[in-house]
């Protein structure tokens, strides 16, 4: 699970390896909008660091690989992210997102 936060102007990758820049791109891309379950986000930027946080109390949005890098998906290509809440990205797992979003 990747909380998307970073450095307040900065394009440095987190521990997911995926630039600043890449991440705000993709969250812009799909509204602010976890892709699973739906819940909006908003954009927080604090004096140190950009956060996006929903309106459920510690869940936050986040950037989930499509195939996951442990099984060959691209680490920074916006193709291969999209935007879950915390909440949907801690039970995908690593798990690929068409055995995932079978429902």
């Amino acid at each position: 699970m990747i909380i998307a936060e970073h450095q307040a102007g900065s394009n440095m990758a987190n521990k997911s390896g995926v630039p600043g820049s890449i991440r705000a791109q993709v969250f812009r891309r799909d509204g602010f909008r976890c892709q699973r379950c739906g819940i909006q986000g908003f954009e927080f930027r604090g004096d140190q660091h950009v956060s996006y946080p929903t309106g459920d109390a510690g869940n936050f949005l986040s950037i989930d690989h499509i195939t996951p890098k442990s099984k060959g998906g691209a680490l920074a290509d916006p193709r291969n992210l999209r935007t879950l809440c915390t909440s949907c990205n801690s039970k995908k797992g690593t798990t690929v997102v068409a055995e995932f979003d079978v429902k």
